[in-house]
């Protein structure tokens, strides 16, 4: 998903420092995507710890 986002970010830019303007549209999907990809990410981490933190609960129960 970052790739994603990184690439996006780069082409909008490329086309504001050539002139052209960049559409309400495209803005708002802009921020809804970093949005959701910042949750995403967050989910993930989440996710990472509590995996952690079962795999030393059954560890200490062994």
């Amino acid at each position: 998903m970052a790739t994603f986002w990184n690439r996006l970010n780069h082409e909008i830019n490329e086309l504001r420092e050539q002139g052209h303007s960049v559409s309400s549209e495209v803005e708002n999907f802009q921020k809804e995507f970093k949005e959701t990809a910042d949750e995403a990410e967050r989910l993930f981490r989440e996710q990472e710890r509590v995996e952690e933190e079962a795999r030393k609960s059954r560890k200490s129960s062994n």
